[in-house]
This record gives structure tokens, C-alpha cells and sequence, in this order.
């Protein structure tokens, strides 16, 4: 079966599994890309695809915080859709 990108599959997708949040973690690696420069986007978005953030990502405008809560490598700790367009 085809996922896609793997910098933007879920990791429950790469397991097998489906939960309703599958989309907000790919909405949180595009979020990551947009504001990492272009060098440094491979980089991030692997880090991102085994949970390791980095407070050096601030320098670039991203709100880590709200990241680390789109990507969560646990989808029960990631933020609803609703949640996402309330921030």
C-alpha cells in the first residue's frame, strides 16, 4: 500500500493503523517545512518522524510548542481539528 511521502505519514499509518488525527500530523510536517529554511527542511522533518524537536527551530518562526502538539508520535496527545483552528 502506498502512504505517500513518508516525512508525512502518520506513524500509526506506518504501522498499519488509522485514527481520525492522521491529517493533523501531516498538517504539523507542513507546518515544520514552511518555515524551515530550504537546507534544513530534510533534516527537521526526519528528526520529526522520531519525535525530536528542536528549541533552535524558534529561530525560525515556528512555535514549537504547537508543533510538538500537531505531531505528537502519540495521536491521543495530538490536537483535534477543532483544537487546530482554535489556535
Amino acid at each position: 500500500m502506498n502512504l505517500g511521502n513518508i516525512f508525512y505519514v502518520a506513524p500509526e499509518l506506518r504501522c498499519g493503523l488509522t485514527t481520525d488525527k492522521v491529517d493533523i500530523y501531516s498538517i504539523g510536517a507542513m507546518y515544520l517545512e514552511i518555515f524551515l529554511p530550504f537546507h534544513d527542511r530534510f533534516k527537521g522533518l526526519y528528526a520529526l518522524m522520531s519525535g525530536n524537536y528542536s528549541s533552535g527551530w524558534a529561530n525560525y518562526a515556528v512555535d514549537v510548542e504547537f508543533l510538538m502538539k500537531l505531531t505528537s508520535l502519540d495521536p491521543s496527545d495530538r490536537l483535534s481539528i477543532n483544537e487546530v483552528l482554535v489556535n
